[in-house]
């Protein structure tokens, strides 16, 4: 009997699977995926990929394939065959819920020719996650408090102190003192300008990330739609024909 060799498999050739566990939630990384900086690293060059079932696809290196299920956030299957190989390839990436905030990122091909492309495609996914867990690290960056500085510290300090030693005020009728310096007057403007570019940034980023989301979710109804205009029950249930008349 011939000696199997690591990944390869009795009827569909090679395969191999990579996955790998980061903390980002499975909405983040179902629109990195999606986003043309996350396909550019797992499928090639492409404006973008609308999600449709058998729907024909071609990269700008030349890739082709067609997409074969879709479930929304969770899960793709799709055929690859980029140039110069023979037949198609059969990918799935699949989102599986982790730990709290994490989700594990998984791919997997089969139908590869040989042990050597085999080599080839381990290192393709593997990069295809390194650079997810990039951007799920920067994302997650942007969204972590400002670190107080020592300036800010500096100024807190010194309103504590004026505050603590300021006499009360004296009862005469002339008007009050103006109050002490404020915060963001104790900030050098470099340090200020800063704050506001990193909180204006935030709200970019929150408006980019709702976005995002309503695609998402009007592309998942726009899919449950096309397959309930092919589900016949439904059809019938929801009709309001009475389907006695045209007996």
């Amino acid at each position: 009997m011939t000696e199997r060799i690591i990944g390869q498999m009795a009827a569909a050739g090679f395969q191999i699977g990579v996955r790998r566990t980061l903390p980002a939630s499975r909405e983040q990384l179902w629109t990195w995926l999606l986003s043309r900086q996350g396909l550019a690293h797992w499928l090639g060059e492409l404006d973008a990929l609308p999600l449709e079932s058998g729907l024909r696809y071609e990269t700008a290196e030349g890739a082709q394939g067609e997409l074969r299920v879709i479930k929304p956030l969770e899960q793709l299957r799709f055929t690859w065959q980029p140039p110069g190989w023979p037949a198609p390839s059969t990918v799935q990436i699949r989102l599986l819920a982790a730990a709290a905030g994490k989700t594990t990122l998984s791919f997997h091909q089969e139908k590869l020719a040989d042990a050597l492309t085999r080599e080839r495609m381990k290192l393709r996914w593997e990069a295809a996650i390194d650079a997810a867990q990039a951007a799920m690290g920067e994302l997650n960056q942007s969204f972590r408090p400002i670190p107080a500085t020592n300036h800010l510290r500096r100024g807190v300090n010194l309103m504590a102190k004026k505050k603590a030693h300021t006499p009360p005020p004296a009862t005469t009728n002339a008007a009050a003192e103006p109050a002490g310096a404020s915060l963001k007057e104790l900030l050098r403007p470099e340090v200020a300008a800063k704050l506001n570019a990193q909180a204006a940034a935030w709200k970019a980023e929150e408006a980019s990330r709702k976005e995002e989301s309503r695609k998402l979710a009007e592309t998942a109804r726009k899919a449950e739609e096309k397959r309930l205009e092919n589900d016949f029950e439904h059809l019938l249930n929801t009709s309001k024909l009475d389907w006695r008349t045209h007996k």
